[in-house]
């Protein structure tokens, strides 16, 4: 019996240890709730609107098809995240204008975009080369320049930072 209680008393003495290197550490084994604030799809538009936003990235829903998850970075290092429409619900939502000397709509903050007319289309691989002649060039350098990234995951200007 005697040798029972030994073991025991081991197992607690190792026990209590661990419980005082957690608490000591900071770590503790309970970690405190962080307070996360809870943003809207209207918060991200808000702060597009005024230009606050660093860095956004979208991710598709796995739960709901129509829309996913956009995680945008602020200007002052803020994260949000919050539920956006998907790609097809947002276009119905930007605002399109007459691409100058063409029938196509560009997006009216578009910095820049090419009208061209198709002159052939080339099988590359599982690919499809469409080359076109460039009939004209537009511009607008008063808007901020974006760009792709990670397969279109993410937009954000060409010099981060």
């Amino acid at each position: 019996m005697k040798k029972y209680w030994q073991s025991a008393g081991l197992y607690v003495l190792i026990f209590v240890i661990i419980l005082a290197a957690l608490a000591f550490s900071g770590k503790g084994l309970m970690q405190p709730a962080e307070e996360t604030k809870v943003y809207n799809y209207s918060d991200l538009i808000s702060e597009l609107d005024q230009d606050n936003v660093k860095t956004i990235e979208v991710t598709k829903s796995k739960e709901v098809s129509n829309y996913g998850i956009a995680t945008a970075v602020l200007d002052d290092g803020t994260k949000m995240t919050v539920n956006v429409p998907s790609v097809d619900v947002l276009m119905e939502e930007v605002s399109q204008m007459p691409a100058e000397g063409s029938d196509i709509q560009i997006p009216v903050d578009t910095r820049l975009a090419m009208v061209a007319t198709l002159q052939q289309s080339v099988e590359v691989g599982d690919h499809i080369l469409h080359i076109c002649q460039v009939d004209k060039f537009l511009g607008d350098e008063d808007k901020k320049g974006l760009y792709a990234w990670n397969g279109f995951g993410k937009v954000a200007p060409a010099a981060e930072g």
